[in-house]
């Protein structure tokens, strides 16, 4: 029958099975005369059924979106701000000092990747994101602290999220479910840093304390 109506036919409208909203029916209908169905309307029926379907995907994505953005704000982040008002960055120290030298924007290892600099404002969690990340990476390492407003006045715009890969590394460290995480919409600038916080590391690479912020255990 499919044939019949590719080549100009008709096919008896018994033989076509539609699903349609009240809403639809009325212009469904005009599709239809008599007791046929001819390749042009066939072909105008597949046409807004696949509309109504990217519609439909469309819309799911909207709505993905917007429950992901009210995740974040249904937490109150002006009240967690206040609570944990600076924005702390982990740094290899050679990185941070090449972008001093020459006045440029840092950006991690992870960037192409991630889309964003991954940061921290709950101090807690500072070793346990170090040892969970960064544990092979050696060398010395910095905690960069800066702010909301710092970051602002450097061009950088900051958000409130849940937790997120580093590069391939997924983000399943104690307590991750439980805080929000800042992610920085682009480098980091040294003018948008307050001060770099020496990090201390034992001889097997093991993140223990940040000068000034987080102490030894």
């Amino acid at each position: 029958m499919l044939a019949q109506a590719a080549r100009g036919g008709s096919l008896p409208l018994r033989a076509i099975k539609v699903r349609a909203s009240p809403g639809q029916r009325e212009t469904l209908t005009s599709c239809f005369y008599k007791d046929s169905f001819t390749a042009d309307k066939l072909s105008r029926l597949v046409e807004m059924k696949t509309t109504a379907m990217v519609l439909v995907l469309a819309m799911s994505s909207i709505i993905g979106f917007s429950q992901h953005a009210l995740g974040a704000s249904s937490t109150n982040v002006e009240e967690y701000t206040a609570k944990y008002p600076y924005i702390f960055h982990l740094i290899q120290k050679s990185m941070w000092e090449e972008a001093l030298a020459n006045d440029a924007t840092y950006y991690p290892p992870t960037y192409s990747q991630d889309k964003f600099s991954h940061a921290t404002a709950n101090p807690d969690f500072l070793m346990i994101i170090g040892n969970h990340f960064y544990p092979e990476v050696a060398g010395e390492w910095l905690c960069l602290r800066m702010s909301i407003d710092s970051l602002h006045a450097s061009g950088v715009e900051t958000i409130f999220e849940t937790t997120a890969p580093v590069g391939d590394k997924q983000p399943d460290f104690p307590g991750a479910d439980s805080e929000l995480f800042p992610h920085i919409l682009g480098g980091i600038h040294p003018s948008a840093v307050l001060e770099a916080h020496v990090v201390s590391r034992d001889a097997q690479g093991t993140f223990l304390a940040v000068a000034g912020i987080v102490e030894a255990k």
